[in-house]
This record gives structure tokens, C-alpha cells and sequence, in this order.
């Protein structure tokens, strides 16, 4: 591949540009340059695989050998926004190599630089509280997953047509125990944006990046940023020593709350810059800048909470002194309610991944049951493109599909039940017809999708379902359609959907819609109701698409006789999605989709599932199971608690199991959390009182 090459201003370290038309790494078609900046290179190309235009590449424009530094924090960018999933600020995809060249694929974003629109003339202040409301969610999430971004500035702010906002450029971001100063020399960021702790050679913490949103909405609001000095020197210097004029300096319009939010962010200490951030959301929120379900408050406090900013977490009852007496039975009290509500923010990944690991090795000593023999799989695998003719990348013929539901109804099959979406409106009569036709003579279920789409408002956007379904020439010819997918949980299929949607209440899973095509009217499982999932890939009987029309003679007579058979995509591809007739991306875990719809339906016919207990019961055992474990702890003395809550979580869990053999499940451990957790603080402040009486009489 030609790459054209450059000094920079130093003249030492060779620069990488690409040109368009180029390939990178044989997938990604170069389209035209987006920006470049003095470690990397942005392009706009065409993802070739999955036929996709709106990709951006990002590029290290050093090459050489003598930047190591440059290189481990372009892959540090990676690692760290590949952590983020959220709409304000830039989903990153995959990284990769070409030869020597490093890049990384990421959303390409339409839109102007917020810089770009500043320069562009005044903003109006509607626009401004979307996009404050907007970066404030964005700087949330980042740091919601242990990153601090560091270089948060207008031309990192990318906002589109339609006014969605979107953080981007991880290039300096860091965890939260990193400091922002490689050494002494070294200061990386803007320095106009930059916090001044950090100016002064202190640590990053959360509170950097509130500065920085506080600089780009002093901006906003007055067109002017707080310090105006060319000067490298003076300006650390003022921000190191002095406060910014007001706001009001320059605009008297604007009201006051938010005028000393965006002050109290500009707030040289980082404690009172903390504190001016939660009086801010809490006054956008009053205002109707937020939604309330989106919960920024609480979100915000959780964030505070777990700040590595001194004074940030502190209790709200005073730490001097001794307390007694009432004093004692009111930090009790307030300790008991403090654990009971803030465990099950701040432990909910601990108590999912117990909760998780508890079910699967419930489901491993319950042993697993037969499946229904009723159930076969037709699997379209690597195999099947080469022995048909089908090149991988292609939509895969429906000819093919017609001749195989004729095969199929030839077997006496029961039922055809597609894990494959037909939504694409451009069609040729003749073969569409054909199939239609195969529909109408084997009973065939067909599968639809839901999807996410972005609608924008003025206080930023939402999502929106909508249903993806087959097109009408195959949904009138079917007897049924279900939704292609079961919900997911750590690699895991916990629980059946019956009804994916409250937007589309009449659209079942696709377990469901082939048990209602085939005339059961008996009990069904419910939301609530988990999965029996059994074994690892091929446990249900597979039979690939070539095998089934090349060599059909040879399979067993009555092989497919009143049986129902799923048709889905058997390989683990990222090119189904992109095709016209789309495959269901393939699940992980070590099977794909169409097996775990098998096995769903295959549950359903044997009535092997397990229902979990309503929230209103789930809610009284954790209370019930916390409340027995915290009176273990803290009326029992020392070595005797242990042994006694030991013997307590045992017959919990040993109750739990017992009810799971009965097909119900109980969860149990975030009230073992709960009790745990409280119980130990209690065990603390009631020993307070004693220690200090027994100190006052000695």
C-alpha cells in the first residue's frame, strides 16, 4: 500500500497521510481527510465489509519507532472509550494494525466543531442550556466508568445537524489515579481549558473536566473565555492565582442560578467546583433542561460519592467527638437506612455477577434434562456459502430458501421457523414469488427485529423502538411472526420476553410465535421466567443448509418428519447484519441465535422453564434475608458471629436451591450484600458507646 510520508515542523519524526481511494488493513476505503492534528489523522472511509460509509478512522500519524510514548497512549484511547456507551459522547468500534500504521475505527459524526459554531456568531441561549445539559450527560458517563478526559474544549465537541452533542478525542484521558503531568516539562492539555491544580502540579481528578465544561460555557454565554492573555506565562499564572470576572461583566440577562453554576465551576478548589456542579444539574433539572427519568442527580451523587477530590464522601453526621445516648441510637438509625440505600447502587456489578454465577451453578447441579426431540436446526455455515456458491459477503439467495422449505415439506416437516429478517423493499417478482409461494405450501414462522433510533428535542434526544418487519409479500404468506432475539445478560439467556415491547405488545418472542403457530394453548412462560438453557453448541440436532439440498438422499428417512425445524445463520460472521436479507448477528457464549430459539421453543414444549417470584416478594426476602444477617452480626460476639453468619448464608442459599429444584427461583445475594454491609457498620457504632465508657471509667 502507497503511504505518503512527511517531516513534521521538528523535521525528525515522519508523518503518515493517506490519500482517498487507499485500503487500510483490506477493509477500510479511504473517502477524504476529517482533521489532523499533531499525533493523529482522522479520515472518513467506507468499511468494505460490511458495505458501511459512515466510518472514521482515526490514524497515529507517527510511524516510527522513536515515538513509543505517542503510540501507548493512542492504544490507552482505545481501551478507555471503548468503555463508554452512551449517545453524548463518541462510540469507538475496533482497533487494528497495517503493517507499521495503527488506527482505530470509530461513529463518524456529521456535524461542525462547537468551536466552529462559536466562531460562527452568537449562539442562542436555548441552544446553549441543550448543549450544556447535553455535555454534562456526556462528562457524567465518561467518568461513570472510571475515566477522566482531560482535554474537553470546543473542537472536541462535535454537534450535529439536529443538535445531538458528542464528546470525542481521548487522547490524553486517563483512569482516575493517573495525574496529568508526565514530568516536570511535560503538561498535557489546553492550557485555557486546563484546571488550575493541575497548572500548579497537582493531581487530575474528576473536577478537571467540570472546569473545563465551565470554560467552554463562560465561552458560550459571553463569547469570551475567562482569562484573555496570549501569553503561555501570565495566563497559569492568573488561573493559578486569580478568580475570572463575572458573567455578569459581560451579560446582566442571564438568570442567576445560572451564573453561579457556571462560576461555582470555574471555582479554583477543587472541593467547591464539586459541590457548584450538583447545585447546577439540580437547578437544569428544576428548570426542565433534564428529563427527570433520566435520573442525572443521582447519577451525578454516585460520581461525587466515588471522587478521588478530598471531601467529597464524607458522612453526613460530624466525625469528632464521641457520641451516646440519643446521638449513638441516631447514627445507628441513620448508618442502617445509608447502607440499605446506597449498597445497591454501589455493589450492583458485584451482586449481578454473584447473582449470575449463583444461577449457573444452580443450573449445573439441578443436571440437565432431555431436550424435545420435536426440534431440529438447519444451519447456514461456512460450508454452506462455498459448497452453493455463495459469496460471504453477499445477501444469501432466497431461491435457495424455496428450494429448501420445499425439501422440508417434501420430509414432512411440521413447521419452518426463519432466523433471518425479509425487510428489504426492493425485490425480483419472480423469486419473491417463489418463495411466497414455498411459505404457502411448508407452514413457515418468520422473524422481525427491534431497533433503536435517535430522535432529537431541545433538551437533547431519546431512543425510539421500531419494529423492523418482514415484508408484506412474506408476512402474508406466513403464519406467524416473532422477535429475533432473547434478552442477553453476560453472555447468558436469562429469561423468556413474551412481549419484547410496550410500543409493540403484539409481536411475541419467536419461541412464542411457534408455539402459538403450533396450536398450544397451554401455559406459557412469562417475562419473568428463565430460560433452561442446555449445554453447549449442538446439543440440539444441526444439520447444515449444503448437507440438507446436495445430499439429501442420504439422510435418514423421517428425519425431518413432524418436526420444526430453525434456519438460521450458523456462522460467526460480522457480515450478516450488512446483508439484504439480514442474519441475526450471532450470540456469544458458543452458540448462535437460532439455537437459543430452539431451545427456548423446545423448553416451552416440554414445560421445563423456572419462574422467578414477583418484585413484591423478591423485595421481602432480601429484606427478610438482610434483616437476619445484620441481627447475626451484631448481637453475636466475635469468632461466634462469623461461624453463625457462615452457617446463616449456607442454609440461604441452600433454601434458594431447594425452591430452584421446585422450579422457582429466588434471588438471594444482594440481601446477603445488604446484610453483610450494614451489619458491619452497625457492629461498628454500637461497639462506640461501650469503648468509650469502658475509657472513661479506667
Amino acid at each position: 500500500m502507497f503511504v505518503a510520508r512527511s517531516k513534521t515542523r521538528s523535521g525528525g519524526t515522519p508523518t503518515t497521510f493517506l490519500s482517498p481511494g487507499q485500503v487500510l488493513a483490506q477493509r477500510y476505503r479511504i473517502i477524504k481527510p476529517l482533521g489532523r492534528g499533531g499525533m493523529a489523522s482522522v479520515y472518513l472511509a467506507e468499511d468494505i465489509v460490511l458495505q458501511e460509509t459512515e466510518v472514521a478512522i482515526k490514524l497515529l500519524s507517527d510511524v516510527s519507532d522513536a515515538m513509543p510514548e505517542c503510540r501507548s497512549r493512542f492504544i490507552q484511547e482505545v481501551k478507555l472509550t471503548r468503555k463508554i456507551q452512551h449517545e453524548n459522547v463518541v462510540r469507538t468500534f475496533e482497533y487494528g494494525q497495517d503493517g507499521e500504521l495503527c488506527f482505530y475505527s470509530m461513529e463518524y459524526l456529521p456535524g461542525a466543531p462547537l468551536s466552529e459554531i462559536m466562531a460562527g456568531g452568537e449562539v442562542d441561549f436555548s441552544t446553549i442550556l441543550s448543549i450544556a445539559t447535553q455535555l454534562m450527560r456526556g462528562v457524567v458517563a465518561i467518568q461513570g466508568v472510571g475515566v477522566i478526559h482531560r482535554d474537553i474544549k470546543p473542537s472536541n465537541i462535535i454537534v450535529s445537524d439536529d443538535g445531538l452533542v458528542t464528546i470525542t478525542d481521548f487522547g490524553i484521558a486517563r483512569g482516575e489515579s493517573s495525574t496529568l503531568t508526565r514530568n516536570p516539562s511535560q503538561v498535557m492539555g489546553t492550557i485555557a481549558y486546563m484546571a488550575p491544580e493541575i497548572l500548579s502540579g497537582g493531581r487530575a481528578s474528576r473536577a478537571v473536566d467540570f472546569y473545563a465544561l465551565g470554560v467552554v460555557l463562560y465561552e458560550l454565554l459571553t463569547g469570551y473565555q475567562p482569562f484573555d492573555e496570549e501569553s503561555p506565562a501570565r495566563l497559569i499564572l492568573k488561573k493559578v492565582e486569580q478568580d475570572p470576572p463575572s458573567i455578569n461583566a459581560f451579560r446582566s440577562d442571564l438568570p442567576q442560578w445560572l451564573t453561579q453554576g457556571v462560576m461555582g465551576l470555574l471555582a479554583r478548589e477543587p472541593e467547591d467546583r464539586m459541590r457548584s456542579v450538583r447545585d447546577l444539574a439540580k437547578a437544569l433539572e428544576s428548570c426542565g433542561c433534564f428529563e427527570k427519568t433520566q435520573s442525572l442527580s443521582r447519577q451525578l451523587e454516585d460520581a461525587v460519592a466515588n471522587s478521588d477530590v478530598p471531601g467529597q464522601s464524607r458522612f453526613p453526621w460530624s466525625r469528632s467527638g464521641h457520641r451516646g445516648g440519643k446521638q449513638w441510637l441516631v447514627s445507628s438509625l441513620l448508618t442502617t437506612v445509608f447502607a440499605m440505600l446506597t449498597v445497591p447502587l454501589s455493589t450492583t456489578e458485584v451482586s449481578d455477577r454473584l447473582e449470575g454465577a449463583v444461577l449457573d451453578e444452580m443450573f449445573q447441579w439441578r443436571g440437565n434434562p432431555a431436550l424435545s426431540t420435536d426440534v431440529m436446526i438447519v444451519a447456514i455455515d461456512e460450508q454452506s456459502y462455498t459448497s452453493l456458491g455463495v459469496p460471504l459477503t453477499a445477501p444469501w439467495p432466497r431461491e435457495l430458501h424455496a428450494k429448501l422449505l420445499a425439501t422440508l415439506a417434501d420430509a414432512g416437516a411440521k413447521l419452518a421457523v426463519f432466523d433471518v429478517l425479509f425487510s428489504d423493499g426492493e425485490f425480483s417478482s419472480g423469486e419473491d414469488l417463489e418463495l411466497s409461494m414455498s411459505m404457502r405450501r411448508m407452514p413457515t414462522v418468520l422473524g422481525a427485529a427491534l431497533a433503536m433510533s435517535h430522535k432529537a428535542t431541545m433538551q437533547g434526544s431519546f431512543l425510539l423502538e421500531e419494529m423492523i418487519r418482514p415484508a408484506p409479500v412474506f408476512d402474508q404468506s406466513a403464519v406467524s411472526i416473532g422477535t429475533v432475539g432473547l434478552p442477553m445478560h453476560r453472555d447468558r439467556v436469562r429469561s423468556f420476553m413474551t412481549e419484547r415491547s410496550d410500543v409493540f405488545p403484539d409481536v411475541p418472542s419467536l419461541a412464542q410465535a411457534v408455539v402459538t403457530a403450533l396450536g398450544n394453548r397451554d401455559e406459557r412462560p412469562g417475562n419473568q421466567d428463565l430460560i433452561n438453557f442446555y449445554g453447549p453448541s449442538g446439543t440440539i440436532p444441526t444439520i447444515s443448509y449444503e448437507t440438507l439440498l446436495r445430499n439429501r438422499e442420504r439422510l435418514p428417512v423421517g428425519l425431518f418428519k413432524d418436526k420444526v425445524v430453525f434456519i438460521g445463520l450458523g456462522l460467526r460472521s460480522s457480515t450478516g447484519p450488512s446483508q439484504r436479507d439480514a442474519f441475526v448477528t450471532p450470540y456469544g457464549g458458543g452458540v448462535f441465535g437460532a439455537e437459543l430459539h430452539a431451545t427456548a421453543t423446545a423448553n416451552i414444549l416440554n414445560r421445563e422453564w423456572i419462574r422467578a417470584v414477583p418484585p413484591l416478594t423478591h423485595g421481602l426476602v432480601l429484606f427478610i434475608a438482610a434483616a437476619a444477617i445484620i441481627g447475626c452480626l451484631i448481637t453475636l460476639p466475635g469468632l461466634l458471629a462469623i461461624i453463625s453468619l457462615a452457617g446463616l448464608i449456607s442454609a440461604i442459599l441452600t433454601t434458594q436451591f431447594v425452591l430452584f429444584l421446585e422450579c422457582l427461583y429466588v434471588p438471594v445475594t444482594t440481601g446477603i450484600v445488604w446484610g453483610c454491609f450494614a451489619g458491619c457498620v452497625l457492629k461498628i457504632v454500637a461497639g462506640t458507646p461501650h469503648a468509650v465508657y469502658v475509657r472513661r471509667r479506667s
